[in-house]
């Protein structure tokens, strides 16, 4: 897309979703383009009900059952997520005296990479079988 603001309605996509056409490189997408629901199969109900549990730091089978999606759906969506938001925290500039505050995103180093690499080390311990002080 070239950025211009001369757009104009160009029919519906088979699913019945509105098709924009811009008028000066010819170009044609939906509303959903360059965000995390560009070409997603998963309906908008959807993706509202695995972001309130994604919220709630669930973990992926919690966000599965209760937004209704198999379990390896919600590891795609909660990367999608987790990507879109890594673009946009990059993106931001700051500017003058700024303040910020701490942000807590759980990490999971799931999945047996030992498989792969026998040598592979992780930034920190297991939590299983590790007693905590």
């Amino acid at each position: 897309m070239c950025g211009s603001l001369h757009i104009i309605r160009n029919g519906h996509y088979p699913n019945g979703m509105q098709k924009y056409k811009c008028y000066d490189c010819c170009c044609t997408f939906n509303i959903y383009k360059d965000t995390f629901l560009e070409c997603s199969k998963v309906n908008l109900i959807t993706w509202i009900k695995y972001l309130i549990v994604m919220n709630e730091d669930k973990n992926l089978r919690d966000c599965a059952q209760y937004a209704g999606v198999c379990l390896k759906t919600s590891f795609y969506m909660r990367h999608r997520i987790m990507s879109a938001y890594r673009n946009s925290v990059e993106k931001i500039q700051l500017l003058g005296i700024t303040e910020i505050d701490e942000a807590e995103v759980n990490i999971s180093f799931s999945g047996n990479h030992k498989i792969h690499n026998p040598e592979s080390k992780f930034p920190r311990e297991p939590y299983k079988g590790v007693e905590r002080a």
